[in-house]
């Protein structure tokens, strides 16, 4: 799925393209580190205009782009840890920092997927997108459709 469908709808859907792009480059930047400052430079900056456009995307959301969207959605909690050099508890405060807005932060964005999820259940299983909804939705997932 990562692989050859996300790739393929990234062709029709900026947002998931730059987001792509963001997250090859750092992974390139731990690779070479004669030019880890350059790519994660240019990561930050494919991350930003793809966040632009997805919010772009999320305002006219509808059974063409929900796929697309739903990728992007994972793309953002794998940026967000590969840009943090894995230094970032996710769900757990450090208690040397100040870690309140990293936490809602990815409240945040697992709301965000859950809710597209919610109101696009049956045409992402119907997508690209089906193999993960097993380990997105909530188990009350009944209760949406």
């Amino acid at each position: 799925m990562w692989q050859h469908a996300v790739p393929q709808l990234a062709f029709s859907h900026s947002f998931l393209l730059d987001g792509l792009l963001a997250i090859s480059a750092l992974h390139l930047s731990s690779l070479d580190p004669t030019r880890k400052e350059a790519l994660r430079a240019y990561a930050t900056q494919r991350q930003d205009t793809a966040l632009s456009l997805f919010r772009v995307a999320l305002s006219h959301i509808d059974t063409e782009n929900c796929h697309a969207c739903l990728a992007y959605s994972g793309l953002l909690g794998i940026f967000r840890w590969a840009s943090s050099d894995g230094n970032i508890r996710l769900f757990f405060a450090d208690p040397e920092q100040d870690a309140q807005d990293d936490a809602v932060q990815w409240v945040q964005l697992l709301c965000g997927a859950g809710e597209l999820v919610k109101h696009y259940y049956c045409e992402l299983l119907q997508g690209p997108m089906a193999p993960i909804l097993p380990y997105v939705i909530p188990f009350n997932i009944i209760y949406w459709v």
